[in-house]
């Protein structure tokens, strides 16, 4: 599936290059090439799910980041190369891997959004995170569109 911000993000604001991100909700789907792409996830607090992540042999030439299984399934290693999201409902308590990993919180609610705007607020602020972390990170500072001003 392909996603793009739209009306959720001023995307002038930003310099990332990236407009639409394809969403994968199967890892093994992804080939070797497509590994050193991958700039975000939104994960739940198991580690079962990293298996696999980043497999040897997916290289990004221009940074040079490399999949080492022994490293890039341990997850504070995975999110300083990548942008974690974790979600949890409100009346949940919050998962002590937030802090552990370094991953953006993302609350839901199961009550009814009548005319609050919640959803929209989150999802922009979702965009925000996301676009921040590819125009400051080093792995996807080359993705960047040189500023005008």
């Amino acid at each position: 599936m392909t996603i793009a911000p739209n009306s959720f993000l001023n995307s002038t604001k930003y310099q990332s290059a990236f407009r639409k991100f394809l969403v994968y909700d199967d890892i093994t789907q992804l080939t070797p090439e497509q590994w050193p792409h991958v700039c975000a996830a939104i994960v739940s607090d198991e580690l079962w799910q990293f298996d696999g992540w980043f497999p040897p042999g997916s290289v990004d030439r221009a940074t040079g980041f490399q999949g080492e299984k022994e490293k890039l399934t341990q997850p504070s290693v995975l999110f300083d190369n990548i942008c974690g999201f974790l979600p949890y409902f409100e009346e949940d308590v919050q998962s002590l891997r937030l802090k552990e990993w370094r991953v953006k919180p993302v609350v839901l609610t199961r009550r009814a959004m009548k005319g609050g705007g919640a959803h929209i607020r989150q999802a922009s602020e979702f965009w925000e995170h996301l676009y921040n972390f590819l125009d400051t990170h080093p792995r996807f500072r080359h993705y960047c569109l040189p500023t005008t001003e």
